[in-house]
């Protein structure tokens, strides 16, 4: 219970009848012949008024009262911004009936084009005089100093222009702002800091955003889709009443259109970059076919003040292709059904406070792109687990999916694994895939056998080690899993600063391919590089490759003379058997053993005698 509650005091408001405030204790024992139109707030919270017979709980509308600072507005009712002064420094004053005159003194910044307030440049010296024409500067709709909207680059200026709406019976002149999404845009200076609610009246619709604007220049309109028609800056945040009724008023008395945003299809870019957002309205988007197509194109892409997203529809959407892409304070997404959605390129990139994310079907309107999921949660560095249950696109390439997700870790979450055992078995292309996941503690056996590209896929994975942290019980032989890499051709830096890994399962190598200095195909070079922990290495996995590219590949490892052995004379068995010359192979630095005068050295001798740059401990060329 409230202070105000528990102290059983109330303070009555004035109705109407402008009666006086005065403090009344609860029971009410007042008359109410002689209170008539008077309210006070019982012990439960309820308003209670006279009508002159009794004390009844409905206050009719236009009801004003005070309330203390430790009391809540109630739902329905009003805060009428503003000081009051005396004994009642600390009280607010509520209403319930909305008037657009209890925010005045909240109103920062109103733009409202009306052909006496706009201006054909920024020095508001010639009037606007026949649309359609550029607008310069649009004065502030108040009487009171407000912050105007100007644009002192010609070129960038937006355009005025009118249309005939049927409203209240009567065809009505509505002058509106258009944005070319080419640079076309306005300019507030901003005197101090304002967080609060920004209303925009669309000629599709009204809707409210929480903003936070810094101090300073402030642009408006850069990538706005729809005309504007009035925006209305307040310096506090709005209740969902308040904006239902603003939504009201704004529609009877200016004849704004409420509602209409299912007639829009394309959102691209529509809030890019609007750093000040931070929430967003629920609209209506069931008619919506592109949140985002190409890249820096998503409709609310570097919002980074943005802390949650409703549950919109996505029900045409075809592509959310970096949609909320550096959203940076975004904690959580709704579980939003994409039942025709073919693209989720970048769709929650750099999302770096994101620390859940819900099971969504993500493959039912898949049609064949197979880079759908490309950089899909790259940098969502705060995500902790990733859900099992989350179904996705057949695609042939998890390039970036998950790189750089440095908290993900579902070990407690998926039967002991760090990352669900998924069906990949389509997937070929596993290039930085997870890259910097850098709190797995194991990895699962995923079906790989169609896997090609494993340039950097598990790069900075810095704690797997599956003998240590296995994911089932029993363990597992080998610090990373029995995978099949038979089709490989590239493990450019695969394993790269995988520093926990401590020995190395004998995996299929027979598809490695890469020259050293040519191409794209960069064989093993830094495959274990900074493998800092990693002693053991199985003998022969190398016999059947293709490339003559070891560089630094071994560099920073801790191997045993034996482990040192088995690989050097694998590689001279392949180079033997594919004629492979002028390679390279590093095997130095970090605690690496020399290679044995009776194994290591002769492959070393045969690899140089082919022309191979081969650096071993203590044994220089």
């Amino acid at each position: 219970m409230s202070r105000f509650l528990k102290d059983r005091e109330y303070l009555t408001g004035r109705s109407a009848t402008s009666q006086r405030l005065i403090d009344q204790p609860y029971p009410i024992d007042l008359p109410p012949g002689v209170y008539k139109g008077t309210w006070v707030v019982t012990e439960g919270g309820e308003m209670q008024w006279s009508n002159g017979e009794e004390w009844v709980p409905l206050a009719p509308p236009g009801t004003e009262m005070m309330i203390p600072p430790w009391v809540g507005v109630p739902e329905g009712w009003f805060e009428i911004s503003g000081q009051l002064g005396g004994d009642f420094t600390n009280r607010r004053v509520i209403a319930n009936k909305f008037d657009f005159s209890y925010l005045d003194n909240d109103l920062l910044s109103w733009m409202l084009p009306l052909p006496a307030s706009m201006f054909e440049t920024s020095a508001g010296l010639v009037q606007v005089a026949a649309p359609p024409a550029p607008v310069g500067l649009v004065l502030s709709g108040t009487a009171m100093p407000r912050v105007n909207w100007s644009q002192s680059v010609s070129g960038s200026r937006p355009t005025w222009s009118q249309v005939t709406r049927l409203a209240a019976g009567q065809n009505r002149t509505i002058n509106k702002i258009t944005f070319n999404r080419l640079g076309q845009a306005c300019v507030l200076d901003i005197p101090i800091r304002t967080q609060g609610t920004m209303i925009v009246c669309t000629s599709q619709g009204i809707y409210a955003l929480g903003v936070d604007i810094p101090q300073g220049a402030y642009t408006y309109g850069r990538w706005d889709h729809l005309p504007v028609e009035e925006v209305l800056l307040l310096s506090k945040f709005l209740t969902n009443s308040e904006i239902e009724a603003f939504k009201d008023f704004l529609v009877d008395t200016r004849f704004r259109v409420r509602d209409n945003f299912a007639s829009v299809t394309d959102l691209r870019s529509a809030w890019r970059d609007r750093t000040e957002i931070t929430s967003f309205p629920m609209i209506d988007t069931s008619n919506v076919t592109n949140m985002g197509f190409g890249s820096s194109t998503g409709a609310w892409l570097g919002c980074t003040k943005l802390q949650t997203f409703p549950a919109l529809s996505m029900a045409k959407c075809l592509s959310v292709e970096a949609s909320w892409q550096n959203c940076t304070s975004l904690q959580s997404f709704p579980a939003i059904a994409f039942p025709v959605c073919r693209d989720f390129r970048s769709a929650w990139q750099g999302c770096s406070s994101m620390l859940s994310f819900p099971a969504l079907n993500m493959a039912v309107g898949w049609a064949g792109d197979n880079s759908a999921l490309w950089y899909t949660w790259q940098g969502c560095t705060r995500l902790l687990t990733f859900p099992t249950g989350i179904v996705l696109p057949p695609v042939n390439s998890w390039a970036y999916a998950w790189q750089a997700c440095t908290s993900l870790n579902n070990k407690q979450a998926d039967n002991g694994w760090s990352f669900p055992l998924f069906d990949v078995s389509l997937v070929n292309s596993f290039n930085r895939t997870w890259n910097g996941c850098a709190s797995f503690l194991n990895f699962p056996p995923i079906n790989t056998g169609n896997g090609i590209d494993f340039f950097s896929a598990w790069e900075n994975c810095a704690k797997i080690n599956n003998i240590m942290n296995y994911g089932v019980p029993g363990g597992d032989p080998y610090s990373f899993p029995m995978i099949d890499t038979a089709k490989g051709e590239n493990f450019f830096s695969a394993w790269r600063r995988c520093a926990a890994l401590t020995s190395f399962p004998p995996l299929n190598f027979q598809s490695a391919l890469g020259t050293v200095g040519i191409g794209s195909l960069h064989g093993f070079q830094l495959a274990w590089e900074g493998c800092s922990a990693l002693t053991t290495f199985p003998a022969g996995v190398f016999n059947a490759s293709r490339t003559n590219n070891y560089a630094n590949a071994f560099t920073g490892c801790a191997l045993t003379q034996t482990s040192v052995d088995n690989i050097l004379t694998s590689v001279a068995a392949s180079a033997a058997t594919f004629n492979l010359n002028n390679g390279q192979i590093d095997i130095n630095l970090g605690a690496n053993a020399s290679p044995s005068v009776a194994t290591g050295r002769p492959a070393v001798d045969a690899l140089r005698a082919r022309g191979w740059v081969v650096n071993v401990v203590g044994y220089p060329a």
